[in-house]
């Protein structure tokens, strides 16, 4: 589990693959117990009827020597030695008759009991092959503000997925100046900005800040999304000017995935993931498609 689509997936249908994959492990110990207990029955079968036909062959065997021994002379070798031969099966018949088959019982005898032993042990193996699950979901719960952004991102890319094909959209661009630039709104120094989303198309250049924040999030950040996409703004314009020579019209834009209280701050607009396309397309036409393509070739040296 790699991508954030893979993620998302797992996080969603948590309960229905916890429950599927149960299942699954459930009907594959299932078969296990299963085939040892058949495996178990087809061998005592089998000893059964070789057991059924020994005994047949041994009777046959005592009633011959029972005839035969009649034909000898009384206290004759012969007679001695069939006398013999008959009182040891008389006396061990069921003996002779099982010998042979031992090692088959006692192969049954383990089908079986790895058969229970299975049984006994189920419900702890299934917990023990559906932990990696539990694991993993747990770690995504500790990771939510992550996965909630992500999350966020991935809304946005979607949304502007569905802009006219003039309009192009780069994700997670990273620019760096070679010497800091004084930020006056804070009095700060800032060099380099990494911007989650930038569009450019007839309308301009949109710097958007995604976030999937809470209300309770967004009124107790000590670092403002706002002011985020303001500092990446002014790192972009000056980098612009200088690589391109031009001034083009750029907007900065906090786009979040429920509506917010709005908080004002100069030059940047607040809006939902969902309005961003709206936002877009109403903005008056201010790129010609030479002005786009040149700012679209020259973004994509920075883009990875």
């Amino acid at each position: 589990m790699g991508s954030f689509g893979e993620i998302k997936d797992f996080k969603e249908n948590f309960n229905q693959i916890l429950t599927d994959k149960t299942e699954e492990e459930k009907s594959r110990i299932t078969s296990q117990i299963d085939l040892l207990r058949n495996k178990a029955e087809l061998l005592s079968r089998s000893v059964e009827k070789e057991r059924e036909k020994r005994k047949l062959e041994l009777n046959g065997e005592r009633e011959k020597i029972a005839s035969q021994t009649t034909e000898f002379l009384v206290g004759s070798k012969e007679a001695r030695k069939s006398q013999k031969r008959l009182k040891k099966i008389e006396h061990k018949f069921d003996k002779i008759v099982e010998k042979p088959l031992k090692k088959e019982k006692k192969q049954s005898k383990k089908y079986e009991r790895g058969a229970s032993k299975l049984e006994n042990k189920s419900e702890k193996i299934i917990t023990k092959n559906v932990a990696y699950l539990h694991k993993t979901n747990k770690i995504i719960e500790q990771n939510m503000s992550y996965y909630q952004g992500a999350r966020g991102e991935e809304t946005a890319i979607e949304t502007m997925s569905r802009l006219p094909d003039t309009y192009y959209v780069f994700n997670d661009l990273n620019l760096k100046l070679p010497k800091a630039v004084r930020y006056k709104k804070s009095r700060e120094y800032v060099r380099s900005c990494q911007i989650d989303h930038l569009v450019v198309g007839p309308s301009g250049i949109f710097l958007i800040e995604a976030k999937n924040w809470s209300e309770k999030t967004f009124r107790e950040a000590t670092f403002l999304p706002h002011k985020q996409v303001d500092r990446a703004g002014l790192v972009f314009y000056i980098f612009m000017v200088r690589k391109l020579k031009t001034k083009y019209t750029t907007y900065k834009v906090v786009a979040t995935m429920r509506k917010l209280p709005y908080i004002h701050f100069q030059y940047v607009d607040q809006l939902t993931v969902y309005g961003l396309n709206s936002f877009i397309l109403k903005k008056p036409k201010k790129l010609s498609e030479e002005d786009i393509q040149k700012i679209v070739k020259w973004l994509m040296r920075y883009y990875k």
